[in-house]
């Protein structure tokens, strides 16, 4: 019997634009890559196995209608390496989103910032106070 290890990846569902979704993550992010997608009949994405920065990630398409919310509090926390990188996937994904947490220091960043992208996804972007070189 193969063994099987208990693992965990964000799973971002959207309601019939997983595809546009996918498209401005490829926009925000240089390290974001889309290794498999098998679409529904209707031309919707049914699974996609995306990676940012060789992290697993799954978009997918609703294939039931439901009111668009945010009812959690989860986020996809991105680790950023340098302050160009870190502006240009904030900027990218508030242009038509909306910013939850203003551009500002914590105690462990440089900067940090909370977007809710346009499609109701949560980034939490952070740049570390040492940053790698």
């Amino acid at each position: 019997m193969q063994e099987v290890n208990l693992s965990m990846q964000p799973c971002m569902m959207f309601q019939g634009n997983a595809a546009k979704a996918i498209d401005l993550y490829r926009k925000s992010f240089t390290q974001f890559e889309v290794t498999h997608i098998t679409k529904n009949k209707d031309g919707t994405i049914m699974y996609s196995q995306c990676f940012l920065n060789e992290q697993p990630m799954i978009c997918m398409d609703y294939t039931v209608a439901r009111e668009q919310t945010n009812p959690s509090a989860i986020s996809i926390f991105v680790q950023c390496i340098d302050e160009l990188e870190f502006m240009h996937a904030f900027s990218t994904l508030a242009k038509e989103g909306v910013v939850r947490m203003d551009l500002g220091p914590t105690p462990t960043s440089t900067l940090f910032g909370l977007v809710e992208d346009k499609f109701g996804i949560l980034w939490s972007l952070h740049l570390p106070l040492h940053p790698k070189k």
